[in-house]
Order: structure tokens, then C-alpha cells, then sequence
């Protein structure tokens, strides 16, 4: 394993934000991680993208949805990885571009919470990374039976029994 930090910003594509599904807090967690990406950009950290792909519905590869948040457009050279299915580490290749980038600890934002953050993050652990979630940095939609908020603490509660350490936005330096 590695010896740096490393960012990764999972599924934060234009679908979240439509009217549909409208995650939790949106823009606020937007901003967030657009203030953790320049810090990351200023100390030359590695920066890793995850775009959810799917071969229909609204993230089809090249349509509006599928595209990344605008506040966080990827710069030349920023490696984007596609993936299907929750886990960013599944099929991707993530594991082996983070050990190429010598990166052994994992700041994770993005979206959903219970969804691609949590089995991202809970891989992330199993793998061996120190793994940061950063507690104001990610976000989901209300359920019919749980709203966004509750979602969000409840996965909170359950990462920490398996040591990923939660920090807000604010505390995390690179």
C-alpha cells in the first residue's frame, strides 16, 4: 500500500440534481466537494472520478444526465473511471490506479449514500485503505419510508463499526 492521500468523487452526475431525483442538500454537498477537489488540485493529490454507466435510463454514456456536475468537471489527465453497479471497485480498475498513484488513504464523497457510497467505502475498508468519509460530502434521496437525513446518519452509525472514519469537509486537509 501507498503513502498518500487520495479523492474520490463517486457518481456526482447531472441526473442527481434533476427534478426526479433532487438528492438531499445538493448544492450544499456540491460545493463541498468542489472545495475539497481545488485543495486536492493545489497539493497535487491524486484525484480519482467515478461516473455511474448505465445502457439505458439517465445515465447513458455521452447523455446529459450521465455527465459530471459542472462545478466539478474533470481537468485533463484526472482519471475517470466508468462503473455499473454500486461498487467503484468492481470491474473498474480502481484498486490497481490507486496503487499506481501510491495512495493508501481515501477521502470518498459523492452520491448516494446507500447506494454507491456505501459499498464503495465499506470496499475501500475491506481492502485495506484508511478510509475517510467525509460525513458532510455525501447525500441520497428520501425514501417512502426514511427521509435523506435519516439514511445519512444510519449509514454514518453502521461505517464507523467497521473503522471508516468520518470527518467533515472542513477538517480534511490534503
Amino acid at each position: 500500500m501507498g503513502s498518500r492521500q487520495g479523492l474520490l468523487i463517486v457518481d456526482v452526475q447531472n441526473v442527481m440534481f434533476d427534478e426526479q431525483w433532487a438528492v438531499h442538500q445538493g448544492q450544499e454537498v456540491v460545493d463541498r466537494i468542489a472545495g475539497l477537489l481545488e485543495q486536492a488540485r493545489a497539493s497535487e493529490a491524486p484525484i480519482v472520478f467515478i461516473r455511474h454507466t448505465e445502457e439505458e435510463g439517465p445515465m447513458v454514456e455521452g447523455s446529459e444526465g450521465w455527465q459530471i456536475h459542472e462545478k466539478l468537471t474533470p481537468r485533463p489527465g484526472e482519471v475517470i473511471l466508468q462503473k455499473t453497479v454500486p461498487d467503484s471497485f468492481h470491474e473498474t480498475g480502481l484498486d490497481d490506479r490507486l496503487q499506481e498513484l501510491d495512495v493508501d488513504r481515501l477521502v470518498i464523497v459523492g452520491m448516494q449514500t446507500d447506494y454507491c457510497i456505501n459499498a464503495t467505502t465499506r470496499r475501500a475498508a475491506e481492502l485495506g485503505y484508511r478510509t475517510i468519509l467525509v460525513q458532510d460530502g455525501h447525500t441520497t434521496i428520501d425514501t417512502e419510508h426514511e427521509t435523506a437525513a435519516a439514511i445519512i446518519d444510519r449509514h454514518h452509525h453502521e461505517l464507523k463499526q467497521i473503522e471508516v472514519e468520518l470527518q467533515p469537509a472542513a477538517d480534511i486537509t490534503f
